[in-house]
């Protein structure tokens, strides 16, 4: 569904803003909003582009650049940290070829460094997408990336 026929979904209004946004960025195919996508949606809730943008630049969950089918969110809260999430963080980046909040080349995996998932019992913790994983070792770390490679 284009972005139009997604808005026509919602009332005009600016507290249908996330929502708005989730919908949009879910459907564009490479998980993030384009220019394009902020003008319509500024536009149809009566809000200033400025406004969107800062919506968006809050919410770590939205992306104003392509990022991979899979977006692989690395906790690195104190908790986490402690339980060795810099290591798992490393080991990520080098066996994806990464850097911090980059994408793989073949556009499957984009990896963003999170301040923190509110999983800190079950430390150290990462999202794929909306999937949580935690107690996290370097095994389940290849088990989950083997696995979402495996869907392509």
């Amino acid at each position: 569904m284009d972005c139009n026929g997604i808005l026509s979904k919602y009332e005009p209004k600016p507290e249908n803003l996330l929502e708005i946004l989730h919908d949009i960025q879910d459907a564009s195919g490479n998980n993030f909003l384009s220019d394009e996508d902020v003008v319509s949606i500024s536009e149809y809730v009566k809000m200033p582009v400025d406004l969107v943008e800062s919506t968006l630049s809050f919410y770590s969950m939205f992306s104003r650049k392509k990022r991979g089918k899979y977006v692989i969110r690395i906790c690195n809260s104190p908790s986490c940290y402690i339980s060795g999430s810099e290591n798992l963080i490393e080991y990520i980046k080098d066996k994806l070829e990464l850097s911090d909040n980059s994408t793989t080349k073949d556009g499957i995996f984009t990896v963003e460094i999170s301040s923190c998932l509110g999983l800190c019992e079950k430390s150290p913790a990462m999202m794929v997408n909306e999937e949580v994983y935690v107690n996290l070792t370097k095994e389940k770390i290849d088990n989950i990336i083997a696995d979402y490679r495996g869907r392509k």
